[in-house]
């Protein structure tokens, strides 16, 4: 069994991604950017209320209670955009097994699982977007530019997840699946 991607230093993550390997793909390094996005928002939330413990004042009113669940949010964000990660690298693996094997419902069987996976990623994503909102609100000044970053990392993890979607979409035959897999794609993207 393969160590899990969590358990990576930044260096191994680097060195596996620049490999001849074809995991980890686009969509687990973004799934893991985008964990780490998360992370600039809860730390937004983590200042604001150190703030209020330290009795200063906060750009919009916010109790100790709220903060801390929205940094439990954006926190648990984290945590599952990294578990996306780890789901991304088994679909496509998955996929090339089966590929391998000259099996093609199982191919595609598999190419449709590693089009849902990412899609929960996207999920995700939009769900740490809306937090960000938030955090601009209640973030002290010197630490909005850390939360619109993780914003701008959500951003782009997205698009590159949303490419990478795209491509699997266009190896799929022309059938049902493939056409409600596009139309959420669709409404993923156009939502924000």
């Amino acid at each position: 069994m393969t160590q899990p991607m969590e358990a990576w230093t930044l260096a191994e993550l680097l060195d596996r991604t620049a490999s001849a390997e074809p995991t980890p793909s686009a969509g687990s390094v973004a799934a893991v950017s985008a964990s780490l996005a998360m992370g600039l928002v809860a730390m937004g939330f983590e200042i604001a209320a150190k703030r209020l413990r330290q009795g200063k004042p906060l750009p919009a009113e916010a109790t100790p209670e709220e903060l801390a669940a929205l940094t439990r949010q954006a926190r648990d964000l984290a945590g599952a955009l990294l578990r996306h990660a780890e789901d991304d690298q088994a679909a496509v693996r998955r996929y090339l097994r089966a590929r391998r094997v000259a099996d093609p419902e199982a191919a595609r069987q598999a190419l449709v699982h590693a089009t849902e996976v990412p899609l929960a990623a996207v999920r995700a994503m939009r769900d740490g977007l809306a937090l960000v909102q938030t955090a601009l609100t209640v973030a002290p000044q010197p630490v909005r530019a850390d939360v619109a970053a993780g914003a701008a990392l959500l951003r782009g993890a997205l698009a590159a997840i949303l490419g990478g979607v795209a491509a699997n979409l266009a190896l799929l035959p022309a059938d049902e699946t493939r056409a409600a897999l596009a139309q959420e794609a669709r409404a993923l993207e156009d939502a924000e």
